[in-house]
């Protein structure tokens, strides 16, 4: 899986408290959805 720059920084800015809420979860999926991704593999992540 190839994960963009845009979406590396999203994932370390939404981790950085430690915690994953509801909607961080959502942005990070949908993001990775219109980059091509697919949901369950991204959600292994």
């Amino acid at each position: 899986m190839n994960i963009s720059e845009g979406l590396q920084k999203l994932m370390e800015a939404a981790l950085q408290d430690g915690k994953l809420n509801a909607k961080e979860k959502e942005v990070l999926i949908n993001k990775a959805e219109k980059e091509g991704i697919d949901k369950d593999e991204f959600e292994l992540i």
